[in-house]
């Protein structure tokens, strides 16, 4: 079986609904009840996971999961409830965007790409003459050590060794 497009899954479930077989207990995931492809669809509206679809329906996750693989139907009403909450979420933001500066910076910043970063680059040029920074080093250390020998009076401490 190849792969089934949104037109052709849209066709099947009203082959399906139209045919309407009523053998063998009643299914609790039936495509052709009308009030569930409702539910489906709203709960995909609400961007309800599939764990919180299964409860609804009252199956297990699994059973939902290969529910939407046996009926691709099913799972286009869901993705279809889907994109329509998101198309609510989006008109909600853009209402609000018009009476809230913050609002109306998020949906610059997430929509049009605008952003409030503000660079400098600041390039200098820096010459270190290294030699003459490592000799200051060693005069600061030797007259460190002057000092040092100036407090105990030119004799080591007893904890100090001292190098020829």
């Amino acid at each position: 079986m190849g792969k089934v497009t949104r037109r052709k899954a849209k066709s099947l479930a009203v082959k399906q609904i139209e045919a309407k077989k009523l053998v063998g207990r009643p299914k609790k995931l039936d495509i052709t009840d009308e009030s569930m492809r409702h539910q489906l669809k709203m709960l995909g509206k609400f961007h309800c996971s599939h764990r919180e679809i299964a409860a609804m329906f009252r199956v297990s996750v699994g059973a939902l999961q290969e529910w939407f693989e046996r009926e691709p139907a099913a799972l286009i009403l869901y993705e279809e409830g889907m994109a329509e909450g998101k198309l609510s979420i989006r008109r909600a933001q853009l209402r609000m965007a018009q009476n809230n500066p913050v609002m109306n910076i998020w949906a610059s910043k997430n929509h049009l790409g605008q952003t409030d970063k503000t660079e400098q680059k600041v390039t200098q040029d820096v010459n270190v003459n290294v030699r003459h920074s490592v000799h200051e080093l060693f005069d600061q250390i030797d007259a460190m050590a002057e000092r040092g020998k100036a407090l105990t009076n030119g004799k080591p401490g007893d904890d100090a060794k001292q190098v020829n």
